[in-house]
């Protein structure tokens, strides 16, 4: 059972999301919970139409289906109390997880701007996620955003094939995805990460990236760099068949992706 309620309003809950699947756990398996607050600091009420949104998300494989909770949070103020819960199945071993929280309500629009790390199964510090107005956390751009349907490069995991002219070795796991919000994430090699990129049909270019602070090893580590340098250096793309390459300003190759 997940939970969204006001702190503000003492233990008034405005919404209750029942995760139907819970319920049909096996009995050697057990629901876990994360609990926590979600607000942003702009001094506006909240509609009475406003609703809370928060994801589970599983940093290594982006694209993987999330666990999600949502409901409403009626009229008034921040910060908003949350409860998710989860099977203990789901949450892979050596993999890092995060929280994407939403606050919706038509033009109404708050989300936090990188994802926030969380460890599921052992979570022991307080849980604040502070979201921002969507207007005020997009990346500035001179030109408009071409819609997801025209951009092929977005919603697809993409793993790195190249990084310069050197070939990922075998079994090393070089990925990245991006959102149709335009959040980008995936794997570098060892860390996984995320960043906003701002895009148009040809244009690239990625934010500062936030990664998780894992070491594995020299090699590794080194192959990690190259690829997080290629990703800041591109500014164009091109996807032909099953091929992404982007490029820097000069036209040559910093990564290429199969999808």
């Amino acid at each position: 059972m997940s939970m969204i309620r006001s702190p503000g309003h003492g233990l008034a809950i405005h919404g209750l999301i029942a995760l139907t699947w819970v319920a049909c756990i096996p009995v050697w398996a057990w629901a876990g919970t994360l609990e926590g607050t979600a607000t942003y600091r702009e001094r506006i009420a909240l509609p009475a139409e406003a609703v809370l949104k928060i994801e589970l998300i599983d940093l290594a494989l982006p694209d993987r289906p999330r666990v999600t909770v949502s409901a409403p949070t009626g009229a008034g103020q921040v910060p908003l109390a949350f409860t998710l819960t989860f099977e203990d199945s789901m949450i892979l071993p050596q993999h890092d997880y995060a929280l994407n929280a939403e606050i919706l309500a038509g033009e109404f629009r708050f989300r936090n701007t990188e994802p926030y790390p969380v460890n599921p199964l052992t979570q022991a510090e307080p849980i604040l996620i502070v979201a921002q107005s969507v207007s005020q956390s997009d990346p500035p751009s001179s030109e408009p955003v071409v819609s997801e349907e025209q951009l092929p490069i977005i919603g697809v995991t993409w793993e790195a094939t190249t990084i310069g002219e050197a070939p990922v070795p075998p079994g090393v796991d070089v990925s990245l995805l991006i959102e149709a919000d335009l959040r980008a994430g995936g794997v570098g090699g060892c860390n996984s990460y995320f960043s906003q990129t701002t895009l148009t049909k040809d244009s690239f270019a990625i934010g500062e990236l936030a990664r998780t602070q894992r070491s594995c090893g020299y090699d590794r580590n080194m192959l990690e760099q190259s690829f997080f340098q290629a990703l800041r250096t591109a500014a164009t793309w091109t996807v032909e068949g099953e091929t992404l390459t982007l490029l820097d300003a000069s036209g040559k190759p910093t990564v290429m992706f199969e999808r």
